[in-house]
C-alpha cells in the first residue's frame, strides 16, 4: 500500500508550484518514494518535492510550454534548455535538483521496465543518464561546487578576543552572585532557571583552553 502524502494534499492557490506538485504524477510517484511507510515527509524531502515543483515551473516559462511535466523534462532533447533554465539558480539547488533528476531518471527507467506503454519514455531516461552522466558535472556541478567553495572560504567567522571572554566571565559572576541573593530572599522557578544557564556558561568559560575553542 503507498504512503499518502497529506502536505500537497491541499494546494495554495496562491503558489503555482504547489498545483504543479499534486498534479504531477512524477513528483507524486517521487513524493510516494521518499515518504515510504511513513505518513509524513521529512523537511528535507518535502524541500526537494517543492523545488522540483518550482523546476517545472520555470521549465514552462523558457520553453513557453505550459502543461509541461517533469516526466517530460527525463529526457536529452530539453537538457540544454534545463542548464539555461537553472544558471542563475543558487549553487546549492543547482545541485540538488541535479540529484533529483538523476534519481527521478532511475525511476522512470525501473518503471518503463514494469509497464510497457512507458517503454519510450524508459529509453529516453536512458539518454537522459547518459547525457547528465557525461555533461552535468561540466556545465553544473563543477562551478556551483566551486562557488559554495569559495562563499566558505570568504565567510569569515569572527572569534571572542581575550577582552570579551573576561567581560563575559566578569558578567556572569557578577549575575549569578545578585540570583544566589535573590533565590535566598524569594526562591522562584525563574531565578532558578537563570542561574542554572548562567552556570553552564560559567563553566564553559573556565573550562576553555584556547579562545578558539570557546
Amino acid at each position: 500500500e503507498r504512503a499518502s502524502v497529506p502536505l500537497f494534499s491541499k494546494p495554495n492557490p496562491w503558489d503555482e508550484s504547489s498545483h504543479i506538485i499534486v498534479n504531477d504524477k512524477l513528483i507524486m510517484r517521487y513524493a510516494e518514494l521518499l515518504a515510504g511507510k511513513r505518513s509524513n515527509l521529512a523537511s528535507a524531502s518535502r524541500n526537494t518535492l517543492q523545488e522540483l515543483g518550482r523546476l517545472v515551473y520555470n521549465m514552462r516559462q523558457e520553453t513557453k510550454i505550459p502543461d509541461l511535466d517533469l516526466i517530460s523534462l527525463i529526457s536529452p532533447i530539453l537538457y540544454p534548455t534545463l542548464v539555461n533554465c537553472i544558471k542563475k539558480e543558487k549553487p546549492s539547488y543547482k545541485l540538488r535538483v541535479g540529484r533529483a533528476l538523476i534519481h527521478l531518471s532511475k525511476v522512470v527507467k525501473i518503471d518503463s521496465y514494469i509497464y510497457s506503454e512507458q517503454r519510450e519514455i524508459g529509453i529516453r531516461a536512458v539518454e537522459f543518464q547518459s547525457v547528465m552522466k557525461d555533461f552535468w558535472w561540466l556545465d553544473v556541478s563543477s562551478k556551483s561546487r566551486q562557488d559554495l567553495n569559495d562563499r566558505q572560504i570568504n565567510n569569515k567567522t569572527t572569534l571572542p578576543s581575550a577582552a570579551d571572554m573576561m567581560k563575559l566571565d566578569e558578567y556572569l559572576k557578577r549575575n549569578i552572585t545578585q540570583i544566589l541573593v535573590n533565590l535566598d530572599e524569594n526562591p522562584n522557578i525563574e531565578d532558578y532557571d537563570f542561574l542554572q544557564k548562567a552556570l553552564l556558561r560559567l563553566i564553559v568559560v573556565f573550562n576553555r583552553k584556547r579562545v578558539v575553542d570557546f
